[in-house]
């Protein structure tokens, strides 16, 4: 059951770009106004398959973590304080991107948020 519904939000990841490319449009416009369809899926990608380093596994976990390296700063998963969430084995994967909330201090979320730096999303320049 919970794969048809996973299948149903997005049967592939150029499914799942092109439904965050849409989530971004709306949700952080001013983040993503300046970027074309191909540049922003290009991004999405690059969120998507860090987001698959922390072995998150539904497409709405996926979608947002990614939207949130747009709304707070590309390699806010970097930070000590979420890193240390993200990456504990005491709880399943896609939990402990939720558990963000809870977890970190507000003013650690200030901090990656005003630490933004939109060159990460380029890694290759």
């Amino acid at each position: 059951k919970k794969e048809q519904i996973q299948q149903f939000i997005a049967k592939d990841d150029a499914d799942l770009i092109r439904l965050i490319r849409q989530i971004l449009r709306e949700v952080c416009p001013g983040r993503v106004e300046n970027y074309s369809d191909l540049i922003l899926d290009g991004m999405v990608k690059f969120g998507l398959e860090k987001a698959r380093k922390y072995q998150f596994t539904q497409a709405e976990t996926i979608a947002a973590f990614v939207t949130s390296m747009f709304e707070l700063a590309p390699d806010f998963d970097e930070h000590a304080q979420f890193r240390t969430v993200l990456e504990d084995e005491k709880f399943p994967p896609d939990e402990r991107f939720s558990q963000l909330w809870q977890r970190v201090d507000d003013r650690y979320w200030d901090e990656v948020e005003n630490s933004y730096d939109a060159s990460v999303w380029f890694p290759d320049k």
